[in-house]
């Protein structure tokens, strides 16, 4: 019985070695890569956010560009569309992109979603600014699309995620700042798979989150302290899902993009920094099309690669029952301030076989994450964090108690402070009426340091509340409100050793966009009323300034024509146009305008006294009229008139000044008398002062 038990266990665990040697294994291979730093056609500033439609076409958010491009497959350029402003088709910073079954495509542009044709006509857009009520977003970072249409946003700042119908109208939101299960922190891509399943990946939390399409929560792996093993992310940001439910991510400061199944089990990785092929400097987005092709935007190196999957035909492995060694371990050396995934070599290896670095006098670092692929390799990862700075043996121990050693084979070393430098900040843009969190990257961060960012002839902007995430990495708040508009200098400095590294240019403030409109208003005849919901606001023609976005009713009237009256569509920034052509007032009357030369004379309609020229008479019948005309010391004047309805009419008289009249004989005969009158008085008075003197004389 005991030779019959002992066989059986043989022939199981031969069983198990013929399992694990069927195996399928994937690998991503580099296929095309296009794009470089600057403004022309397929040129890139920022790459933020890539999307794949069911032609295989690709479209890329190109942040600093404000604009989205459109690439065939193997990256020839197509089109694009968009240009910097808040009108409808521009951008202010782009950092999503999404497309639909039928080819639509969705931009997350900074607090609304835009939505094109797939040749960038303007379809529609949805959200407003504002502090995480229904539609309302600070920070669009991320959108997405699901089968039935509906569309997904993930907005950084106010961590939360909102879901539209493909119109724009809400449906519902979850999430709020924090570590918690259904919480973000910086929440800045989101992927929906075939069954409505919702994926957010999250740049502090350096987590996935899954959720239903209504926001419950389901699952989540990565998350707790950043790390570069397995499974583990340094704030990753972007998310795909591909047909077969598949996810990735993209590991942004692991320069690596990580596959999972659905649940969130590993299944591979790839990528390493660099600027070369296959290799990235923080991948910023990624995308995955219907034949399994992944297309991954490269912020720090302007460009879009492109990836084939490759796997290797299963194959069976005869089953071997060689004895335990350990023969090599990679890498063969680590810092005492890091964990590190390494490979262990050798043979005889067992499943539940137990790795640990051993020296003598301190306590064993046991691996963790023990994964065996056949009986030759384990990959594990080890916690060097504080360890003893020295040679240490590598042991490997079989579930049956049989040990191998590598002696010496792992050397820990203590931590070289790196060199201060900044690279990047993210965000990169902001408007000078707010406060922004940002995030800083580089190398050589110690506690204590001074973020700021400068611009020539203006006084510094010091971030407040840093915080650092390792030495590579802080977090930080700017005050941006009524700084002037330009492009600063990002400066980082050390305390102590006063060590300060400077980012040229890596920041760009703006003005708040625009929040009124204008209306400019023309009118035929030019003196007409000009009225906005109801209010006069002046004559003739001018322009509406500092008018709320909305429809406004505009009014323009005029004495004998009838008004002109239409809404007017006000938006931010634009002026909308009122050209108002008055039409005369139909009826049975018309107006006589009645003038003289010289003015003053009394005007008369058929005999009735209308006043003194000049003058305008209203309310004349249709018909015939005679018009007269009479002044002093003129001759009398008239005209016959035809008046028709709504008719103005101009008459002119000159009148003719009479000569010789009584008047001017009387006048002439007035002056006569009165010379003659005083001419008597003074021979009177001379007579009698002769009279006097001849009196005086007696």
């Amino acid at each position: 019985m005991v030779n019959l038990n002992k066989g059986i266990l043989i022939l199981l665990f031969l069983a198990i070695v013929l399992v694990q040697g069927v195996h399928a294994a994937e690998t991503y291979t580099f296929v095309t890569k296009w794009g470089s730093e600057g403004s022309g056609d397929g040129q890139f500033k920022i790459p933020s956010g890539v999307a794949v439609d069911s032609s295989g076409n690709v479209y890329v958010a190109d942040m600093q560009n404000n604009r989205i491009q459109k690439f065939s497959s193997d990256g020839t350029f197509l089109t694009k569309w968009g240009s910097e402003g808040y009108g409808d088709g521009q951008f202010g910073s782009p950092k999503g992109v999404a497309v639909d079954s039928s080819g639509n495509v969705y931009v997350a542009d900074d607090f609304r979603i835009q939505k094109f044709s797939s040749d960038g006509t303007f379809l529609t857009k949805f959200g407003s600014r504002g502090f995480g009520g229904d539609g309302q977003f600070i920070d669009l970072y991320g959108v997405a699309v699901d089968s039935s249409g509906n569309v997904y946003g993930v907005d950084l700042s106010n961590s939360q995620i909102q879901k539209f119908s493909s119109t724009g109208t809400f449906l519902t939101k979850w999430g709020s700042y924090g570590t918690s299960f259904g919480q973000f922190k910086w929440c800045d891509g989101v992927a929906v798979d075939s069954s409505g399943n919702v994926y957010v990946s999250e740049y502090i939390n350096h987590r996935i989150q899954k959720f239903s399409s209504t926001g419950s929560y389901l699952t989540q792996w990565g998350g707790g302290s950043p790390g570069s093993g397995n499974g583990q992310f340094i704030r990753p940001s972007a998310v795909a899902v591909d047909s077969s439910g598949n996810v990735y991510v993209a590991d942004h400061t692991n320069f690596r993009i990580q596959k999972f199944s659905s649940t969130g089990s590993y299944l591979t990785q790839w990528g390493d920094y660099g600027t070369g092929d296959g290799t990235f400097l923080n991948p910023s987005a990624v995308a995955v099309d219907s034949s399994g092709n992944v297309y991954v935007a490269d912020e720090n190196s302007h460009r879009i690669q492109k990836f084939a999957i490759q796997t290797v035909p299963p194959t069976t492995v005869p089953p071997t029952l060689q004895p335990l060694s350990a023969t090599a371990i990679s890498p063969s050396a680590g810092i005492n301030s890091l964990n590190i995934s390494t490979t262990v070599t050798g043979t005889g290896f067992k499943p539940g076989a137990v790795v640990k670095l051993t020296l003598a006098g301190q306590p064993d670092i046991v691996a963790s994450g023990v994964t065996l692929t056949g009986d030759s390799i384990i990959t594990c990862t080890f916690d060097l964090t504080g360890k003893e700075a020295e040679q240490w043996n590598v042991v490997v121990t079989n579930p049956d108690g049989t040990s191998a050693t590598l002696p010496g084979g792992f050397a820990i070393t203590g931590v070289v402070p790196p060199t201060l430098s900044v690279t990047a900040i993210s965000p990169s843009a902001g408007i000078n009426d707010q406060s922004i969190s940002a995030t800083v990257t580089g190398t050589g961060f110690k506690p204590g340091v001074v973020v700021k960012l400068t611009l020539m002839g203006q006084p510094d902007i010091v971030a407040s509340g840093v915080t650092l995430i390792g030495n590579s990495t802080l977090t930080c708040t700017f005050d941006l409100t009524g700084k002037t508009t330009g492009i600063w200098d990002l400066a980082v400095t050390n305390p102590g050793d006063g060590t300060t590294s400077i980012r040229s240019t890596a920041f760009t403030l703006t003005l708040l966009p625009p929040i009124n409109g204008t209306i400019i208003v023309s009118s035929t005849p030019q003196d007409a009323l000009v009225y906005l919901d109801g209010s006069l606001k002046g004559t003739g023609s001018f322009t509406l300034q500092e008018v709320s976005p909305g429809y406004h009713s505009v009014r323009v009237s005029k004495i004998m024509y009838n008004d002109y009256v239409t809404d007017v569509r006000v938006m931010a920034g634009s002026p909308s146009y009122v050209n108002a052509v008055l039409t005369p007032v139909s009826g049975t009357s018309g107006i006589i305008i009645a003038s003289s030369n010289p003015a003053g004379a009394n005007v008369y309609l058929d005999g009735m006294d209308k006043g003194i020229s000049p003058v305008t008479i209203t309310g004349v019948s249709s018909g015939s009229h005679t018009v007269s005309f009479t002044k002093t010391g003129y001759s009398s004047a008239s005209r016959s008139v035809t008046m028709t309805a709504g008719q103005t009419m101009d008459i002119t008289a000159d009148l003719t000044k009479t000569g010789g009249d009584w008047g001017d004989l009387l006048n002439t005969t007035t002056l006569i008398i009165v010379g003659i009158v005083v001419l008597i008085i003074a021979i009177i008075g001379v007579l009698l002062r002769k009279k006097k003197n001849r009196w005086d004389n007696y």
